[in-house]
């Protein structure tokens, strides 16, 4: 394998090519923000970061298109390295997720807007399961999650 880092002059004559450093150098920062917000522990985010740059490493054909967000595959991958952390969570239990993962966002949202929030992003369920769940329609579920995002986008 391969991991070898492009040069700057190699990927100026390859300009679709992205290598690890430029994507660590302009990405690090924000992501290492995204990671410490879900642990909330400064050692367990950075080690998250490296095992997400390390991945990263080993994939680089992944960012070869420069049409695609490279921040949010990078989020991806950083989600699935935190899977563990996700699991190790539990259930979403509203009380116990905003006592033990304190967010500005999450004390703004109501319990049905939390539930269903934190079922998407903490414990990657869809809309079907978590309707399911929670014993309500889809659609009910769509727009609580949309709700949620309202919040955080109004902040």
């Amino acid at each position: 394998m391969n991991t070898r880092l492009q040069t700057s002059a190699e990927t100026s004559l390859h300009p679709k090519v992205y290598d690890v450093q430029h994507i660590y150098n302009r990405y690090a920062g924000m992501l290492l923000g995204y990671i410490y917000d879900v642990v909330k522990d400064k050692a367990l985010a950075e080690q998250y970061l490296t095992d997400t740059f390390i991945a990263v490493a080993a994939v680089p054909e992944l960012f070869n298109n420069p049409n695609d967000n490279v921040y949010c595959k990078l989020q991806l991958i950083a989600r699935k390295k935190l899977t563990n952390y996700f699991e190790s969570v539990g259930n979403c239990e509203v009380n116990e997720v905003v006592k033990t993962r304190p967010n500005s966002f999450l004390n703004k949202m109501n319990a049905r807007q939390q539930t269903v929030f934190c079922g998407v992003h903490y414990h990657g369920k869809n809309i079907s399961t978590i309707a399911a769940e929670m014993n309500e329609e889809e659609d009910v579920v769509r727009r609580l999650l949309r709700e949620a995002f309202v919040i955080i986008r109004t902040r």
